[in-house]
């Protein structure tokens, strides 16, 4: 991490980004920031580096970089003992997961009460605010497991090979969407593998633990090189671990195999739009979608494209309208007060998008756009890879 990246030092005020959050009239023109340090205030979405014409890969000298600056200003406070993330359990999801999984039948019963609640926020940081998403008993990495032997049998490599990266919240909170992913992939004939693998380190890194989020990336590396040294491509399941694994992982630790990791990482839908250039779902799609509201998330525009919303607008039946906004969920679900009260009014407008849409499903790779959705508007909510799913009815797989 650099020793002085000050944006506010190297910034040339073209104001692109002023209205983004709460933290760039602070920087920009000096308002005042009620006490808590600005950083606070930032949802860790990342689209000022799609916005600024002076971010990282601009070529411009000196480059701006908020984000980096953040997670920096945050280690530092963690590293004294003044930041309220890195002794957080939100640093290692991993053993938040596996804890959720095996407590499931309890924490989906008694988590939604307000003593639960209360109990929740007291242990593990987790805000009453938050919509308490469910566990599942049976995470996906564990069905997969059951199933792998006879997936490869079936498949034979015709559409490429991929390794899945599911990512924590994921495997024990949608594991219906990461088996949709799995029929998908496997009738496309797609060889895919789905290794050992860690958090992608996004939320240690986030949360001021640098040292945690390090750890994570490296041990991800040693499994994942060996695939790209193969020719496959990482898969990531969530825009959120893309972001994490292809422009963060490198920053954090430059060496070559974490570059040739980051530069083999695409996100689900980048792969399905490949497969649809090589037409390889042509007379595959049986069911029209009908009416769908795709959310092009912070993480999806910071990484560039539009997400799934292209690659759906390619079934046929599907009458796609775009939400090109950002849920501010992680600053909520980040359990931090300052960032929590800092944003309620970007994800009331949000919410209120979704309500006033008049459609019939949601569509998201957000998990946190996904869980406000579900929680407080009634909309059914989707994975971009379910609605592909459901259009084409492949083969179950067991």
């Amino acid at each position: 991490m650099p020793a002085d990246p000050d944006p506010s030092a190297v910034c040339r005020r073209c104001r692109l980004c002023a209205d983004l959050c709460p933290v760039f009239p602070i920087l920009l023109g000096g308002e005042p920031s009620a006490g808590a340090p600005w950083e606070d205030l930032c949802y860790d979405c990342g689209l000022c580096r799609a916005q600024c014409p002076y971010a990282p890969g601009s070529g411009a000298d000196p480059e701006v970089d908020v984000p980096r600056f953040v997670l920096w200003r945050r280690a530092q406070r963690v590293e004294a003992g003044r930041g309220p993330w890195g002794g957080r359990p939100r640093a290692n999801p991993d053993l938040l997961a596996a804890a959720g999984s095996l407590l499931a039948p309890v924490l989906n019963r008694i988590g939604p009460t307000r003593a639960g609640r209360r109990l929740l926020e007291e242990t593990i940081g987790f805000p009453r605010e938050a919509p308490l998403p469910r566990f599942q008993r049976r995470p996906f990495d564990r069905w997969f497991r059951k199933i792998e032997k006879r997936l490869a049998k079936r498949t034979q490599g015709t559409g490429g090979g991929v390794v899945l990266f599911p990512g924590c919240t994921a495997n024990v909170h949608d594991p219906g969407g990461l088996r949709s992913t799995v029929e998908v992939l496997a009738a496309l004939d797609v060889r895919l593998a789905v290794p050992d693998e860690r958090c992608c380190g996004l939320h240690a890194l986030e949360a001021g633990a640098i040292e945690t989020a390090r750890e994570n990336v490296r041990a991800n590396t040693r499994v994942l090189h060996r695939h790209v040294a193969r020719g496959e491509t990482v898969v990531a399941y969530r825009a959120e671990c893309a972001g994490m694994l292809r422009e963060e992982a490198p920053r954090i630790v430059p060496d070559s195999a974490t570059r040739e990791v980051a530069g083999a990482v695409r996100r689900i839908d980048e792969v399905l739009e490949r497969l649809h250039r090589e037409d390889r779902f042509d007379g595959r799609f049986r069911h029209p979608p009908g009416r769908l509201l795709v959310h092009v998330g912070c993480r999806q525009t910071a990484l560039g494209g539009d997400g799934a919303a292209g690659l759906l607008e390619g079934v046929p039946g599907a009458r796609v309208e775009r939400l090109e906004r950002c849920c501010a969920g992680n600053a909520l679900w980040r359990g931090d007060a300052t960032a929590a009260e800092a944003s309620r009014g970007q994800r009331a407008r949000f919410l209120e998008t979704v309500r006033s849409s008049g459609t019939e499903r949601f569509v998201t790779d957000c998990f946190y756009a996904a869980e406000l959705v579900r929680a407080h508007c009634r909309i059914p909510v989707s994975h971009p890879v379910e609605i592909v799913r459901e259009a084409m009815d492949p083969p179950p797989v067991r």
